[in-house]
């Protein structure tokens, strides 16, 4: 995975910004559920955010958070 960041400030504070990318899955022969694909895409197209679900290969995904 890639990592990059920048110190900045926001609203009068310091704040540190990371974002990565990660190679699909499929390139380590790690199967994953389509749901968890599909949302990463969701959360990217509606700028989600603060929300944590656990998907499962067998089973309808758990929404652990919503913030």
């Amino acid at each position: 995975m890639s990592r990059n960041s920048v110190q900045t400030h926001y609203l009068g504070r310091d704040v540190v910004v990371v974002v990565g990318y990660d190679r699909p899955l499929n390139e380590l022969g790690i199967v994953v559920p389509d749901s968890l694909l599909e949302a990463v895409y969701l959360n990217q197209l509606f700028h989600v955010g603060n929300v944590l679900v656990r998907h499962h290969v067998d089973q309808p995904p758990e929404v652990l958070l919503v913030g």
